[in-house]
């Protein structure tokens, strides 16, 4: 998926699009994980969230971005939750299974306000689809099986040339 995006990220920038990336995932996975925001908060706990929130309003100011693309939400979703009557921008959150069925403790306390302020939700399965609805309205809500928007990646002819070998996969295993 990530060299789907890059990919991506290149060629849109060939067309003249400004584009900010930001892959904050170590090779330990993803930061809440490795410092366990499971557990009740702290307030060393709550001096690092103002200093992270501060830090991403900062890189905000600088980006001014229309649009903001969080691709499997973890608990730092929250604060561009936060910050997006701020700066503006549209907030679109991407689902692909646990992160929405199933998520990690931190992240499904904040769910339910994180759905509330997102303008708009993409889920790659019809289970999901529902689960989503039980959080938001259900016009925000849209199915992009298995995460592939066949219609924008197919063939330039439409039809691939072998349907039986089209197989597209992309995932994180953790956990």
């Amino acid at each position: 998926m990530q060299a789907v995006l890059t990919g991506l990220c290149a060629h849109l920038r060939t067309e003249g699009v400004t584009l900010v990336e930001s892959w904050p995932d170590s090779e330990e996975g993803p930061e809440e994980w490795r410092l366990g925001f499971s557990v009740l908060p702290t307030p060393l706990g709550g001096l690092k969230a103002g200093r992270d929130l501060t830090a991403l309003a900062g890189r905000l100011a600088r980006f001014r971005p229309e649009t903001v693309m969080l691709h499997f939400p973890t608990g730092q979703a929250l604060y561009f939750a936060a910050l997006k009557p701020l700066f503006g921008y549209r907030l679109v959150l991407c689902f692909h299974g646990s992160d929405l069925l199933a998520p990690r403790p931190m992240v499904r306390r904040v769910l339910p306000a994180l759905m509330r302020r997102a303008d708009a939700v993409s889920v790659v399965s019809e289970p999901l689809r529902a689960a989503a609805h039980h959080l938001c309205t259900q016009a925000r809500v849209r199915l992009v099986e298995n995460g592939i928007d066949t219609a924008f990646w197919g063939a330039e002819t439409g039809t691939p040339a072998d349907p039986a070998g089209l197989v597209v996969a992309a995932g994180r295993l953790q956990p």
